[in-house]
């Protein structure tokens, strides 16, 4: 048996229950009948008893389905939550594939640029009388010097990724636990 069958099961069992309030009429049916004529006899000490628990009871189920409802609810913004970030994860995935697809043909169109600039500057030369291996020097010379300036730039950059800071703090704070004090960052 399923937990949600026994709310089921309490909730039609206490509305079958005569539903008796504080003057000791019973309200479920015309709302105007007496306890006597319930047959019982019931006092009006018993009919409060009853009302008392009765009301207890609804707000127990009230609780417990309100509960339910937010559990419910809860479990829906949850799964919904995880599918946003899955589908914006994905999203992310294809967008950075596309990303380094543009970017290596970017490349390959920049390297021909360059190639062509590269003809173009050699046939002007070639126009001025300079001999072919003296253009191919020069360029080799160039691109030697460009590639020097790229790894030292490069190599300069680099320092950022140290971590400088974290680390210090880091080692500050493991310096200081070692000592006895174990503060917290």
């Amino acid at each position: 048996m399923l937990p949600s069958d026994n709310n089921r099961r309490s909730e039609s069992a206490s509305l079958n229950r005569p539903r008796i309030d504080n003057t000791g009429t019973d309200n479920t049916r015309t709302g105007k009948t007496s306890t006597d004529e319930l047959g019982a006899g019931i006092s009006q000490t018993d009919a409060t008893n009853a009302a008392k628990a009765q009301a207890a009871s609804l707000s127990d189920f009230n609780i417990a389905a309100l509960f339910k409802n937010w559990a419910r609810s809860y479990k829906d913004l949850t799964s919904t939550t995880i599918k946003l970030i899955l589908a914006d994860t994905k999203l992310a995935a294809i967008s950075l594939t596309e990303i380094i697809a543009l970017a290596i043909l970017a490349s390959f169109a920049a390297l021909g640029i360059w190639a062509s600039l590269l003809a173009l500057l050699a046939m002007g030369l070639l126009a001025l009388g300079l001999p072919l291996a003296a253009i191919f020097g020069l360029f080799f010379i160039a691109h030697i010097g460009l590639l020097a300036v790229l790894l030292w730039r490069a190599k300069s950059t680099t320092s950022g990724l140290n971590f400088s800071a974290t680390h210090e703090i880091l080692t500050v704070k493991n310096t200081e636990n070692h000592h006895g004090n174990h503060d917290s960052l």
